[in-house]
Parts: structure tokens; sequence; C-alpha cells
């Protein structure tokens, strides 16, 4: 399957909320929650930038 933003690249993650399938390259890093116990969380840009601001 390849990456739906970029088409050149496999894609071996999703986004966490709207579910695309994501390259590494184009996928962002988002850490979800706090204190002792984050997880990390994959997003595509537009995720990204609607929820960076926000506290999940």
């Amino acid at each position: 399957m390849k990456c739906m933003l970029c088409r050149r690249q496999l894609a071996i993650i999703k986004c966490l909320q709207c579910q695309i399938p994501l390259c590494q390259e184009c996928a962002s890093l988002y850490l979800v929650g706090n204190g002792c116990s984050p997880y990390p969380a994959f997003l595509c840009p537009s995720c990204y930038q609607e929820y960076s601001s926000d506290n999940w």
C-alpha cells in the first residue's frame, strides 16, 4: 500500500485520527497523554496541525 500523501513510499503507519495510510516521512509523531504514561500517536499533517494546539 502506498502513502496517501506522497504516493511514493510504502505506507507502514495510519493516521490515528483519519486513518489514511502514511509513510514514515509523511507522518508526524504526537505524544498523547501526560505524566508517566504518554503514548505515541502518528498523525497526518492536517490532523497534526488541527490537534497540536489541543490537549488530548
